[in-house]
Parts: structure tokens; sequence; C-alpha cells
């Protein structure tokens, strides 16, 4: 019996594998993290102040903000985030599951003030994901929790929990992903009794060629969440 449904947001629920930040158009930077200053300005923060990469991208994020004289207020991190596009059928998806009494997650290394203002929050049980510090003015200045990659995983635990009364068994539960990122979160519910799903818009992609070496996918599935499609019959039913 399916209990609880763990995603990724970004490349997994959505057509995007990076994060789309409105505030960081405004900010100036021309399609935002996809522009290839913003990986580059992370990865010399990352070296200068011996950081993970996510906590980064974060802090860059924030700079580039503050630098362009714009406020970091919750409301304007979450810019954009109600408008994102996703994969076909997603909502449907999850609200039906929602209404069979599934409990749907997100756990996802983006920030959780803008995943709260997606679309799809609505239908989750709880979102898990990287938190801002902010000061007494509101803005944000830096950075509370991280969700690595390895902080997926021992997140997992907690959902566990909650869901099976005990932090390692995932019986009834499936994680669905879309490539390395995810790799320790599924070694954990697989290790552990769940099953993952692994969705994809090009089956030839490296993420899929990479994801079948490992061994913890039970499903390559297209990103198709629509009524009938293949990972709508594994899931619902």
């Amino acid at each position: 019996m399916t209990k609880a449904i763990i995603y990724d947001f970004d490349g997994t629920l959505t057509p995007d594998d990076l994060p789309k930040f409105e505030i960081l158009e405004k900010a100036g930077l021309e399609n935002g993290m996809y522009n290839p200053k913003f990986m580059q300005m992370s990865s010399v923060l990352a070296k200068q102040k011996g950081l993970e990469m996510f906590e980064a991208m974060i802090l860059t994020i924030l700079d580039i903000v503050h630098g362009a004289g714009i406020k970091t207020t919750r409301q304007n991190i979450a810019l954009g985030a109600d408008k994102r596009t996703y994969n076909p059928g997603v909502e449907e998806f999850m609200c039906t599951l929602q209404e069979k009494g599934v409990k749907n997650y997100i756990l996802s290394s983006g920030a959780k003030d803008y995943l709260q203002q997606t679309m799809v929050a609505p239908y989750c049980e709880s979102i898990y994901a990287s938190t801002l510090e902010y000061n007494g003015e509101g803005e944000a200045v830096g950075t509370k929790i991280v969700m690595t990659i390895s902080q997926k995983a021992k997140t997992l635990k907690n959902i566990a929990d909650e869901v099976n009364g005990n932090k390692y068994d995932c019986s009834g539960m499936f994680y669905i992903g879309d490539g390395p990122t995810d790799l320790y979160a599924m070694e954990f519910i697989k290790a552990h009794g769940g099953k993952n799903i692994l969705v994809y818009h090009d089956v030839n992609g490296d993420n899929v060629a990479k994801m079948r070496k490992t061994g913890v996918v039970d499903h390559f599935v297209q990103a198709d969440f629509c009524s009938g499609s293949e990972l709508w019959q594994l899931v619902v039913g």
C-alpha cells in the first residue's frame, strides 16, 4: 500500500533542473541561475569560504540581490514561485494522492520560503528544504539549514518516522527524483524497504545512464504524471 511520496522538486516536478528565482532577473542577472556567471560566482565563494556548493549558491543569490539594492524579504525571495511550469499532470497526480490519504512530501535543496508559495505546496504534508536566516528587518542574511545531498538522506529518517513510526522503515514510501543528486536519498529508501523512481525527459540522457549503474532505482519512467501514464500506474494505481 502506498503511504507516502517524497519528491525532489527541480527537474522532477518541473522540466527545469535548476530553480528559477525571478529576484535574480530583477537584480540584473539575465537567465538567473542558468547564467554561467552565477555558477562561477558560487564556485569562487565555495572555495574562498570552504562551503558546500548548495550553501554557496544560496549565499550567491543573496549577494547578487543585496548588491542590486533589493531587499531579500520572504516575499521577494518567492517571486515567480507561483508561475512555475510543471511536468504534465503534476497537480492532478498530487491532488489525487492527497485525496486517497497518501502523504506528499517535497525534499529539495531549494529555498523553503520559495517552495511554500508554489502551486503544489497545498498538496504537501510537509516541505523539507533549505531555510534562510532573517534579521530584525525581515531580510535574509544567511542560511539556517542547507538541504545538502547528504542532509536529504538524514531528513528521510524524520519522514519515515512520521509515516511508519520508525526512522528506518520506508515501506509504502516512494522517492521520485531525476538524477545523481538524489543518490543518497535513494540509497536510504532502497535500504529500508521503499521504492525509487527516476523520471526523465530523455531516456538516453546522462542522468539515466549514471543512475542505472547505481542499482538503486526501481523504475525509470517518462516525466509524465498524467492519469494513465506509467508513473501514474506505478504510484496511484
